[in-house]
This record gives structure tokens, C-alpha cells and sequence, in this order.
């Protein structure tokens, strides 16, 4: 008996792997879940490593539970389960992308002061991205530095700043700061994001802002009345 154990125990593991079928959603879920093992153990990363391993993580056990469901409903039927599984990978790679593009802001060369983001501000443009296969959104700043939109603030967004012979694409709030707030016009408040570009006096960065925020506030309260 103990020496036919391990061709038994051989036997068994065979049975177990000709029971897991090696399917795109199988094969995510495996590369996922040992990479985010590899990576706790001897990764490094700085302050977002934690939640990306456990993004990967989460995301290679929702694989994992989908391909045990899916085995379930095909049982041995393993082509339609590969035909679903690349399905459903596509609907969410393609669902990934689409929502994944960011606002890009062009500064007019050499800019210098405030740049107003305005969001929530009724019967102006829409963000809309470039095209159908390009999810960012690029944007031409004016050279008020003013720029307004009926969206709500969802995508990151990137600036492309260029001063003299050089390019710089920075990305809000870790190349470059940025602070939120909220603008009240006629009692109605809409959320802002502004950033400061180029060397100005403290007065005159006040008196800047508070002139590009009144003419903000002009321009919707002339919009109201003549609705």
C-alpha cells in the first residue's frame, strides 16, 4: 500500500488538473494573484504600492470567482467558456479605456498667474473627448486662464506648460499643486480647481484671482437673464 501512495496521490493531482481548465480569465486570474504575491514579498513602491497590489490582487480573485461560476454553467462545454471569458475581457478592457483618458490642458507659451477650472456650470460646453478610440480631452487654454464646463470633475488632468525652449507635461497634484473650492454665483455654488503658474506678487495674485472669479460670476449672471 505505501508504495502505490504516490502513484495514487499522482492519480489525484492529475484528476485536479484536468478539472481546472486553463481558460484567458483562469490564466488572468493566476498571472494577478502572483504578481501580487512576488510584489508583497519582495516589491517596493512608494505611497500608492499598497493599494495597487491590492487592486491587483482584488482583481485576480474576481477573475478566479467568475471562471469558477463560468465553469459551473459550461460544465465541460470549454470552448463557450473560452468564447464568453474573451468577451467579457474585451467589455471590460474596452470599459477600462474609455474611462480612463485624461484632460489635457494646452497654457498659451509663457503663462504666467492663475488657471480657473470651473465645473457644473449649465448650458456650457460639455468635456468631450477626442474621439471615439482616444479617450483624453485636450483643451486649448485661452489666455485668461479661464475655462468653463457644465461636467463635473472626473478625469485626472495633465498640463502641458511651455516656457521659452521648454516643454513640461505636468500632472495635477503631484507635479504641480492645486487647491479646490467652490465659486457662489446667484446662490448657486460650482465647484473650482485652480493652479498658479509663473512668479507674481502676493496682492496681485489675490487681486488676480478675485478679478477672474467676479468675471466668472458676471458672465453666468448675464447668461441667467438673458434666459
Amino acid at each position: 500500500m505505501k508504495k502505490n501512495l504516490p502513484l495514487l496521490l499522482g492519480v489525484k493531482n492529475n484528476q485536479a488538473l484536468k478539472k481546472i481548465k486553463f481558460t484567458p480569465l483562469f490564466i488572468c486570474a493566476a498571472c494577478s494573484i502572483l504578481f501580487a504575491i512576488i510584489y508583497i514579498i519582495w516589491g517596493r513602491g512608494g505611497n500608492l504600492a499598497g493599494l495597487g497590489v491590492i487592486v491587483i490582487l482584488g482583481t485576480g480573485i474576481c477573475c478566479l470567482f467568475i471562471y469558477f461560476i463560468l465553469r459551473i454553467i459550461f460544465k465541460d462545454k470549454i470552448r463557450g467558456q473560452v468564447i464568453t471569458e474573451l468577451l467579457i475581457i474585451l467589455i471590460a478592457g474596452f470599459y477600462y479605456y474609455s474611462n480612463n483618458g485624461e484632460v489635457i490642458l494646452h497654457l498659451p507659451p509663457d503663462f504666467k498667474g492663475h488657471l480657473l477650472f470651473v465645473f457644473g456650470v449649465e448650458k456650457k460646453q460639455p468635456l468631450s473627448r477626442n474621439s471615439f478610440f482616444d479617450p483624453d480631452i485636450d483643451i486649448d487654454v485661452p489666455a485668461s486662464g479661464i475655462i468653463i464646463t457644465s461636467s463635473r470633475p472626473k478625469y485626472p488632468i495633465v498640463i502641458i506648460y511651455k516656457k521659452k525652449d521648454l516643454t513640461r507635461k505636468l500632472k495635477a497634484g503631484y507635479d504641480i499643486p492645486l487647491k479646490n473650492g467652490s465659486l457662489n454665483c446667484n446662490n448657486k455654488n460650482y465647484l473650482y480647481i485652480i493652479f498658479g503658474f509663473g512668479s507674481m506678487e502676493p496682492v496681485l495674485q489675490a487681486e488676480s484671482l478675485q478679478h477672474k472669479k467676479e468675471w466668472i460670476c458676471s458672465g453666468i449672471h448675464n447668461q441667467a437673464k438673458a434666459d
